[in-house]
């Protein structure tokens, strides 16, 4: 790679393209060979390729507790995806469990950013665990274990299959997701999570389901481009998925 700096100065500029930020996982500190006993905090490469692919620049947003570093993400991203990962904690609704436990400091964080970005009316996209974060911001809550809840639930996540694990689901006629698949209403997604949304939260609105009732994605009516999917897009480079990015940055160039 090599920069002309020439070239990207004054009159002869080129329009800059969207910041979108990428919520980065939390890797707790283990025994592994590089960063030994270091806490990580990542972003996958593919998402990363495919907001490049759709046009954005993507910026990962490290999970801090720092006030005016959170204010900064939230005044200047021209778009928010929030990525997959570790489970929603359940203190950050109000839930209880001994034995499912996730990352508060990185749900804290995600809300604080997601309020600032809402606010200024910018696009979000919530991915997986972004779904599932997205609910508890509006006030809903989770299934802390989807087998556990229901037993009836079909698995949603396999270690072994993992990403090539795959279900039907049920879509919305005419809806925005229904249109990622070319007015298409049953449909097959990729499924890699455990926990799911329970009670939908005030002000969104499901509009995809698995065939055993799962809610696979969800969008917020009002002026703000603010939407969710259960599965992983980033995994999949089929049409339908490639569509949802490139609409995701476009609504951060407006």
């Amino acid at each position: 790679m090599v920069i002309d700096v020439s070239s990207h100065a004054g009159q002869n500029a080129p329009m800059a393209r969207p910041v979108i930020g990428i919520t980065a996982n939390i890797f707790p500190a283990a025994d592994r060979r590089f960063y030994k006993n270091k806490e990580l905090l990542v972003c996958e490469r593919s998402m990363v390729r495919c907001i490049l692919e759709a046009g954005g620049t993507p910026l990962v947003l490290p999970v801090v507790e720092d006030n005016e570093s959170v204010l900064h993400y939230g005044r200047t991203i021209d778009g928010l995806l929030l990525s997959g990962g570790a489970d929603i904690d359940p203190s950050s609704w109000a839930g209880q469990s001994e034995r499912w436990h996730g990352q508060p400091e990185r749900d804290h964080f995600e809300m604080e950013v997601l309020k600032l970005v809402r606010h200024r009316r910018r696009p979000v996209l919530g991915i997986c665990r972004g779904l599932q974060l997205l609910n508890v911001a509006f006030g809903g809550s989770l299934m802390l274990d989807i087998e556990g809840h229901n037993p009836a639930f079909h698995i949603h996540r396999s270690q072994e299959l993992y990403c090539s694990l795959r279900h039907p689901m049920t879509v919305t006629r005419g809806s925005w997701v229904s249109e990622l698949f070319d007015g298409e209403t049953d449909v097959e997604i990729n499924s890699v999570h455990h926990q799911a949304i329970d009670r939908l939260g005030e002000g969104l609105k499901a509009l995809a389901w698995s065939d055993d009732g799962i809610i696979e994605a969800v969008h917020a009516p009002d002026d703000a481009w603010t939407r969710a999917v259960q599965w992983h897009p980033e995994w999949d480079e089929s049409q339908p998925n490639r569509t949802l990015f490139d609409r995701f940055v476009g609504a951060a160039v407006k």
